[in-house]
């Protein structure tokens, strides 16, 4: 699954981008994908729930410059495209030291952004997809972690709710739930509940009965994992 950060402090830009962002992932049917919005670097950097293969970041100044350094020193592996006004050559070759692997001049235009985000997935190899072997009472599975809904624990299995409607049930475990989560912890799955699993990359949002996915299902989320849900889904909902 392909996360992208869009982090800009003025807030029609930011959702401007992020709307092209979705479109983007839309139109490209062979990727899945979540867009998080930020207003700052310290937001982004706080944000412990998905590893970002791309960042689009405005710059308008040297300060974000310095923010966009921060980013990428902080998350070696997440590209980085700068948008900004400044069309100087002089500009755009700072931009790229302070870590830029794009540069895009404003206003950016759809045909532009699809272009970097094309080029961007390619080289990074994003458009592979994550996978992790499960022991199901079907056989061994290697299960694609992009195509999982949700996971629900019961006894000593757990079944995988699949975004096709199928299930995947394990054999019947000697560890806990929350060991066999540990591989997917900051891939974009958050423990909602004692019981459930909610893959991120699928959520719209957080209501009164329980986190609302993209099919409309529902998952259950505990009194004391609320907080915790709310804020992970705050950027996405942003």
């Amino acid at each position: 699954m392909v996360w992208i950060a869009v982090c800009d402090r003025d807030a029609d830009r930011r959702h401007s981008m992020a709307a092209m962002a979705r479109r983007y992932l839309s139109a490209r049917k062979e990727l899945q994908g979540q867009v998080c919005l930020f207003a700052s670097a310290e937001e982004l950097l706080e944000y412990k729930y998905a590893s970002f293969g791309v960042c689009l970041v405005n710059v308008e100044a040297p300060l974000h410059l310095e923010a966009g350094r921060d980013i990428k020193e902080r998350l070696p592996q997440t590209a980085l495209v700068f948008y900004g006004r400044g069309q100087e050559p002089a500009w755009a070759l700072q931009a790229y030291r302070a870590g830029a692997a794009q540069y895009l001049f404003q206003p950016v235009g759809e045909q532009a952004l699809f272009a970097a985000l094309d080029r961007t997935v390619r080289e990074g190899g994003l458009q592979r997809p994550q996978r992790i072997l499960l022991n199901s009472t079907q056989g061994l599975v290697n299960l694609q972690v992009a195509q999982v809904a949700y996971a629900k624990s019961s006894g000593h299995r757990i079944t995988f709710f699949l975004v096709d409607g199928e299930e995947l049930e394990s054999k019947c475990l000697r560890v806990s739930f929350g060991t066999v989560l540990a591989p997917l912890e900051g891939k974009g799955f958050l423990r909602c509940h004692d019981s459930y699993a909610v893959n991120l990359g699928w959520s719209v949002r957080l209501t009164g009965e329980g986190v609302q996915l993209a099919d409309g299902t529902l998952v259950p989320v505990s009194t004391k994992k609320r907080s915790l849900t709310r804020e992970a889904l705050k950027h996405i909902q942003s």
